[in-house]
């Protein structure tokens, strides 16, 4: 029987865990603590530290699975892909010289301009304050501070938003700095428009693309609040969004072309795995907000689920490299994935004992995220707790189907964005698409109140 091992944690975890699990697989998995989900999808488990590469090498060599499937950025940024393949078993992810596309964003700035100039924004990169400050001082347009390093999608401030004025961003600035992991922030262009994203399974030559989704940063309902990992994400039937045209579409797709070659180029080495654009769809198309080098999250929770084409024959292809000949199909359904997460996220790191009523959730997949499980008894970590994922004929049923799951349970303790894939939240967007590109409206609907670049 085919196997593979798992290095993962949370929702993205549960939803690759039980992925695997329908397509016939054994999962071994190493999670960095007791993952409900996973741990139910599982064969053999073990609680480590799932950002030492060696760890996970030795338990790759003792299972000796056909491949390793490593989930997480940080994993990935520690060189667990690296590790994996030295001990002979195939990974499926980008070593950590390819991976620097997520883990520093100034490499990723410098490698869009250099090979996906036409969708990169105007920005620099500085590792001294007081560079940063005087560059603050005078910068002609609105703009974001984003650390180099990973934040878990909590790092980014937009000017206006998070960021008051000049003075607050200088602030941050030598905040941040002095906080990131790599020493650095990238001050770029704040983006009007809307985001999406676009996931692809790469074997290093070419790729196939996942249906479109469109995450919700902020924490509260209207695109308030602080950035989160993200709050829920939806995805249409046709595997698009309702505001992205075909010409953008396919301007998206050539980013993605580029990125396969020109890491190569750049590199030496091909990226295998899932690569992960992140787009703003501007006036003037799209324009690349980040890479990620794995499956996002929630948005793993939308797209797996609508899989037809069996998920371990992809791995097999992405292993092999024969994804150009092997067609990856996606149920004609849309998804609405909700994030239910503890009242205090991000703020606070607020841990409880809780319960959940399964038996309440027949019409919908749920998936434990930062959920411990000790002694039989359920506890959140302080993260995002579960995800709920509701399929439908299109984005209007799912979302009801989600909602009527979500009103059945008891949420004491959490809260959810009840926005999120609504009829007038997807209305507001493509009306502001439209007020963008010029043309007239022809939605009732009034648009966001704010428009921001999250990450």
């Amino acid at each position: 029987m085919s196997k593979v091992l798992l290095v993962a944690a949370i929702g993205r975890g549960h939803a690759l865990a039980k992925k695997f699990h329908q397509s016939g697989v054994e999962v071994y998995s190493l999670i960095p603590f007791a993952n409900p989900g996973i741990i139910s999808c599982s064969k053999e488990h073990h609680v480590v530290d799932i950002t030492n590469a060696q760890t996970v090498a030795k338990h790759a060599e003792r299972i000796d699975p056909d491949y390793v499937w490593v989930a997480g950025d940080e994993s990935i940024a520690a060189g667990v892909a690296d590790a994996v393949q030295e001990v002979g078993v195939p990974a499926i992810a980008p070593l950590k010289t390819v991976a620097r596309l997520e883990s520093d964003k100034a490499f990723a700035r410098e490698f869009m301009k250099e090979y996906v100039g036409h969708a990169c924004p105007r920005f620099e990169c500085f590792t001294d304050a007081e560079s940063a400050k005087n560059h603050i001082d005078v910068v002609p347009y609105d703009f974001v501070i984003k650390p180099m390093g990973l934040t878990g999608g909590k790092g980014v401030k937009v000017l206006g938003s998070q960021l008051k004025d000049r003075e607050e961003a200088k602030a941050y600035a030598e905040e941040a700095i002095a906080a990131d992991r790599i020493g650095g922030i990238v001050i770029e262009e704040k983006l009007e428009g809307e985001e999406f994203s676009l996931q692809c399974f790469v074997d290093g030559e070419s790729f196939a693309a996942m249906p479109l989704c469109q995450d919700h940063k902020p924490a509260y309902d209207g695109d308030l609040g602080p950035m989160t990992g993200g709050m829920g994400t939806y995805t249409c039937e046709d595997g698009r969004l309702p505001f992205v045209s075909d010409e953008e579409y396919d301007a998206a797709l050539n980013v993605v072309e580029k990125t396969v070659s020109g890491v190569k180029a750049k590199t030496g080495e091909a990226f295998k795995g899932v690569l992960y654009a992140q787009f703003m769809l501007t006036r003037n198309g799209p324009f690349v907000i980040e890479y990620n080098a794995r499956l996002g999250d929630p948005e793993a929770m939308n797209v797996l689920p609508l899989m037809k084409t069996n998920f371990h024959d992809v791995c097999k292809a992405i292993v092999d490299v024969e994804l150009e000949r092997f067609k990856v199909e996606f149920e004609p359904q849309a998804s609405v994935c909700k994030y239910v997460v503890p009242e205090g996220y991000p703020e606070r790191k607020d841990q409880f004992e809780f319960s959940l009523d399964e038996s309440k959730l027949s019409d919908v997949e749920l998936f434990y995220s930062g959920v411990e499980q000790k002694n039989g008894k359920r506890f959140t970590t302080g993260s995002r707790g579960f995800g709920l994922t509701a399929l439908g004929a299109n984005v209007a049923e799912a979302y009801q189907k989600a909602e009527n799951a979500l009103s059945q349970l008891d949420l004491k303790g959490f809260r959810y964005r009840k926005d999120i894939a609504s009829e007038a939240s997807i209305a507001a967007k493509i009306q502001h698409m439209e007020l963008i590109r010029g043309r007239p409206a022809t939605v009732v609907p009034a648009p966001p109140a704010s428009t921001i670049e999250t990450v």
